[in-house]
């Protein structure tokens, strides 16, 4: 995927329909007073393996089953249920666009039952610029490679675990869906194949200690590790990255720099031959920004992070350097969140703030 400079948009939304108490119109609304051009609605579709619980804590996730999830709350569901999910956003966003003249949606959307003025920007007619609506998912990637004891063997994993993704993947955007949508004054039905996600995002947050997986951004998540244990976790995280980045599955990394919210994990680094922790970062970062210029997934700019002071300056700083294609996602999951975000976003892009880990 790739954005013009200028333009204004927010790829890393959350609805209803998974972990957020906001609504679809309320969302698009709110973009549309915030100045943003082009969103997309990338609800949680988290992986995860119903033969095993590890609490409510916890996360497992294994590529034959997604959870979604309903306001406030991850559940867990087989693939077939998530698909039902997301058709349902999809019918909702199809539904929200006939009755809002503030949005239309994306090509993935031009079906031709539905008027010209849901599909086509130039067809609405109003005085400011209609908000252009992707329909998106957001993925955990979780490759289980702390079970490898070689490269090779990681490369393996990797590579099974890859295959069985864009298998699924493959299910939910070719099959055949109906909606039954009321145009005209008249019930119609519409016939869509696959649910066609426009915005593929993927995310690491998990990693594995003690055979269980652990969030990252959660710091009592890692007490009692040893430095030389925390620092393991550290390079497990970006190896999964680039990964990640690797596999081309995805057209947005979300939140690449989350880990730097940890501070317990940051204070494992330097290690080795490194005397400072920007030091072994920058080497870090380095390797996955190679991996970014050989593919087509792009990094992400990442709201929540902005907010608390962290989406990794020196990974930004590398960013900029090698001007490496990014975009922004708010990680909106409450009402307010996008407009504030977007604020904070305009305030480091143009100097007036840092853009930094808060000590």
């Amino acid at each position: 995927m790739r954005l013009e400079d200028s333009e204004a948009v927010d790829f890393h939304i959350h609805t209803s329909f998974s972990d957020s108490e906001a609504s679809i119109h309320d969302l698009i609304n709110e973009a549309a007073e915030s100045g943003v051009q082009r969103i997309s609605f990338c609800d949680h579709a988290n992986i995860t393996d119903r033969n095993k619980n590890y609490g409510s804590n916890n996360r497992f996730y294994d590529p034959a089953i997604f959870p979604s999830g309903n306001p406030g709350q991850k559940n867990f569901y087989h693939v077939a249920k998530v698909f039902d999910i997301f058709e349902s956003r999809e019918y909702a966003l199809i539904e929200e666009a006939l009755d809002n003249d503030r949005c239309v949606l994306t090509d993935a959307y031009d079906l031709e039952s539905l008027p010209d003025r849901v599909t086509d920007p130039d067809a609405v007619d109003i005085e400011e610029e209609p908000v252009l609506v992707h329909n998106g998912i957001e993925l955990d990637y979780n490759p289980p490679i702390a079970e490898a004891s070689t490269l090779e063997e990681e490369n393996e994993i990797v590579s099974g675990y890859n295959t069985r993704l864009k298998i699924l993947l493959a299910l939910a955007e070719n099959r055949t869906t109906c909606h039954e949508l009321y145009i005209g004054g008249e019930f119609r039905e519409v016939e869509k194949q696959g649910i066609g996600f426009d915005v593929r995002l993927g995310s690491v947050h998990d990693v594995f200690v003690g055979g269980k997986p652990c969030y990252v951004k959660k710091d009592d998540r890692f007490k009692g590790l040893s430095r030389e244990d925390r620092a393991e976790v550290v390079d497990l995280y970006f190896r999964k990255l680039e990964h990640l980045v690797d596999s081309e599955i995805y057209d947005i990394c979300a939140h690449p720099s989350l880990i730097e919210r940890n501070d317990r994990l940051m204070r494992s680094l330097p290690t080795g031959d490194f005397d400072t922790r920007d030091e072994q970062l920058s080497s870090y970062y380095s390797s996955l920004i190679e991996s970014f210029e050989d593919s087509k997934t792009i990094p992400e700019f990442n709201g929540k992070g902005v907010e608390r002071q962290e989406p990794g300056s020196v990974f930004w700083e590398l960013v900029k350097e090698r001007d490496l294609p990014h975009t922004r996602g708010s990680d909106s999951h409450r009402l307010g969140e996008i407009s504030s975000r977007m604020e904070d976003f305009e305030q480091v892009e143009e100097g007036k703030r840092p853009c930094k880990p808060a000590k």
